[in-house]
């Protein structure tokens, strides 16, 4: 986790979104393995199985660094772990 520790020196409070607020972030899904391995220690067991579904290894890989960022982005916002957060999906 110090990877991912190192990509948000930034980000040392809890973020705020206010309601006219629109906060927009990017990010570059092709990162080290290191970086990588990480993003993919906080994803859900459900996220994990749905990595090994993709047939070509860099598409396995930028879907594990998107779910990975969300999750990370969300915590700061949240102000808890990565891995505690829950997402529910529905037809829509």
């Amino acid at each position: 986790m110090a990877a991912i520790a190192n990509m948000w020196h930034a980000l040392t409070q809890p973020q705020k979104v206010t309601c006219d607020e629109v906060h927009v972030w990017r990010a570059f899904l092709d990162q080290d393995a290191s970086i990588l391995h990480d993003m993919e220690q906080i994803l859900s067991i459900g996220e994990r199985d749905r990595a090994r579904q993709f047939y070509f290894e860099r598409d396995r890989s930028h879907y594990i660094m998107a779910r990975g960022f969300l999750r990370v982005i969300l915590s700061h916002y949240l102000d808890i772990d990565p891995s505690q957060l829950r997402f529910r999906y529905n037809p829509y």
